[in-house]
């Protein structure tokens, strides 16, 4: 488990919390925040915080299970049913319907329910205080969502604390609004910072470091995946950072499953909107009458909060441009950036072309390095020496004559000599990097 960083306030909430349950007293908080900000770390911190102080009740619901009702229920109940003869007859029949050890050929009413399964939870906690937690609540079955909801708001002095994560943004578990919550956000610069430095197990370079906070918005989750999918030479700046920055499978899914259900036209919209790095509408419409889609594609897009296309095109949440991308098959991404550089030249954006073409190319492409080459020379001149090293290098990966493979990385080094630690730096990593290429 990795520290938390910058997670004082929730700490504190939690802790107190906590507190409040050793003295007597019940305690519900709903922790909010989109995936992989961290919500499931701050269940185990406070999970671990509770010792043996008290009992613990934990479920992490899935998808799956969120048509099957009263699953949650069952999981979390199971270990005290053998307190059911305690409750009143209406109490233990409505839950002895629930847990099908009883005649159920008449629903169970939901209420009586909610007040059983208060019941057996309070009389647990009686015994010693009682912590339940429940992770990915939006995926929780709609009945046990009512229970839950239903004990979370009647506790009161029954030394019995409640805590439940949701993902924003998912119109789900609406037994749950109105109960105390708090927003986990992503993590400051520093403390972004903090945690890569933390997870990074060998040389990491700043400027590399200050891109993977930058890309990854300080979302803890996505910082750790980045430093598993990239490698060493990436990480210490030998290496050229593609981009977007991976993501990582684990956060990858959470944001792709929100465009699975897409039209074709509105999912061929968002890989060009992830691929253009403008940003620029106009880029977006024309790429469209090449790939397949209208204006109306992004109706859906925009319907789901995927993306907003204004003056610029802008995604809800950086990882999701990232994830579109990296979860594309290859074919369409080379498709894409293809459409994307004749575009780009149309529009008179040299550079961009080239990129694009770099992106879109499969093979050894003399033409495409050259471009690339002439690029690099142009960002040079506006003092772009990193994004110059990556253009070099690309240009060199992309070209089949060995003498000028080995030439075009170290172009740059007596125009960036005199610029200082950066420009250094960034011959640094383009001649390091060739040389092992070269080997």
């Amino acid at each position: 488990m990795h520290e938390l960083f910058g997670r004082d306030e929730e700490r504190g909430r939690l802790q107190s919390l906590l507190k409040r349950g050793r003295t007597g007293m019940s305690g519900a908080l709903v922790l909010r925040g989109a995936p992989g900000v961290g919500k499931s770390a701050l269940l185990d911190h406070v999970q671990g915080a509770a010792g043996g102080s008290h009992q613990i009740l934990r479920f992490d619901a899935v998808d799956s299970e969120a048509e099957l009702g009263y699953a949650a229920l069952h999981h979390l109940l199971a270990p005290h049913l053998f307190r059911l003869p305690g409750l009143p007859l209406p109490q233990r029949n409505a839950l002895g319907r629930v847990f099908g050890l009883q005649d159920h050929s008449a629903p169970p009413d939901r209420l009586l329910v909610g007040v059983a399964a208060l019941g057996l939870l309070t009389t647990a906690a009686a015994e010693q205080p009682l912590l339940c937690l429940v992770d990915d609540a939006q995926w929780l079955d709609e009945e046990s969502a009512v229970a839950l909801g239903f004990v979370a708001r009647r506790m009161y002095a029954e030394s019995l604390t409640m805590v439940f994560a949701v993902r924003e943004g998912i119109e789900s578990a609406p037994a749950l609004r109105g109960l105390p919550s708090l927003l986990v956000d992503t993590l400051p610069a520093r403390y972004a910072t903090q945690l890569l430095e933390a997870v990074v197990d060998g040389a990491l370079d700043t400027e590399v470091r200050d891109r993977i906070v930058s890309a990854t918005t300080g979302n803890p989750l996505a910082l750790i995946e980045a430093v598993r999918e990239l490698s060493p030479a990436q990480l210490s700046g030998v290496s050229p950072l593609p981009d977007p920055v991976p993501l990582g499978q684990a956060i990858e899914d959470l944001y792709v499953r929100e465009t699975l259900t897409l039209p074709a036209g509105a999912r061929a919209l968002l890989l060009a909107a992830a691929a253009d790095p403008t940003g620029d509408p106009n880029v977006l419409w024309r790429a469209g009458v090449l790939l397949d889609y209208d204006a109306d594609a992004a109706a859906p897009a925009e319907e789901q909060n995927l993306l907003t296309i204004r003056d610029r095109v802008t995604f809800r949440h950086p990882l999701i441009r990232a994830a579109v991308y990296h979860a594309a098959p290859t074919a369409l991404r080379v498709r894409t950036h293809a459409v994307l550089a004749d575009v780009a030249g149309d529009l008179g954006d040299t550079d961009l072309r080239a990129w694009h073409l770099a992106s879109a190319a499969t093979h050894p492409d003399d033409a495409v390095a050259m471009e690339l080459e002439a690029a690099a020379h142009r960002t040079l001149s506006r003092g772009g020496w990193a994004a110059a090293s990556t253009l070099l290098a690309r240009s060199a990966a992309l070209t089949t004559d060995l003498p000028s493979r080995a030439r075009r990385p170290s172009q740059p080094a007596a125009v960036v000599a005199a610029k200082g630690d950066r420009a250094t730096a960034a011959r640094r990593r383009v001649r390091e990097w060739w040389t092992r290429c070269a080997a």
